[in-house]
């Protein structure tokens, strides 16, 4: 590997993930499939504690593989290489490509844990605003106090709506197998 960033972020090189290649199968969500387990790692892709094993034992998450696709499972890096805290800059700029690829692949739902705010030590108000605008198909953990309401007309503001303007955003319950915020 080269660099570790998403692509266009300008913070290091951008790469592709060791596996889950765009154009390979594992690449192409099958909406059949249970919600896409969206957890914090490190760079390294060590997946030892918390969110991370649980996603390497149960969703298909790729020990090495610090970041994106990979079997039901989308790695969100808050920590380095060396297990360091990630600066807010650089975990927005993996929020954003993770943002991107659900919009993209719109007819799976991702579950996204607390990312951040176990071991990487960040507290909800700093992470919870990256993933505002979010599309409907992102499931948001139980723990983040905002519901699908009050994003959707944060939103609205965003866009000079007012809420009689816009769609409702129906809340979804989270995924009952997943485990506390914890990662890496």
């Amino acid at each position: 590997m080269t660099g570790a960033t998403p692509s266009g972020s300008g913070l290091l090189p951008s790469v592709e993930p060791a596996s889950g290649l765009a154009g390979s199968a594992t690449a192409i969500p099958s909406a059949a499939r249970v919600p896409v387990f969206v957890f914090g790692s490190n760079l390294a892709g060590r997946h030892g504690k918390g969110a991370a094993l649980w996603a390497r034992q149960h969703r298909g998450a790729v020990y090495g593989q610090g970041w994106g696709i990979q079997g039901d499972s989308y790695a969100i890096p808050t920590k380095g290489f060396k297990l360091e805290t990630l600066p807010l800059a650089q975990i927005q700029g993996f929020v954003s490509e993770f943002l991107d690829f659900a919009r993209k692949y719109w007819m799976r739902q991702f579950q996204l844990t607390p990312i951040g705010c176990g071991l990487a030590g960040y507290r909800r108000e700093q992470i919870e605003p990256m993933f505002q605008g979010a599309p409907d198909n992102v499931i948001w953990p139980p723990e983040w106090s905002a519901s699908a309401d009050e994003r959707s007309q944060s939103q609205d503001r965003e866009d000079g709506l007012g809420p009689e303007d816009a769609s409702a955003v129906t809340a979804q319950p989270a995924d009952a197998q997943t485990p506390d915020s914890g990662q890496v």
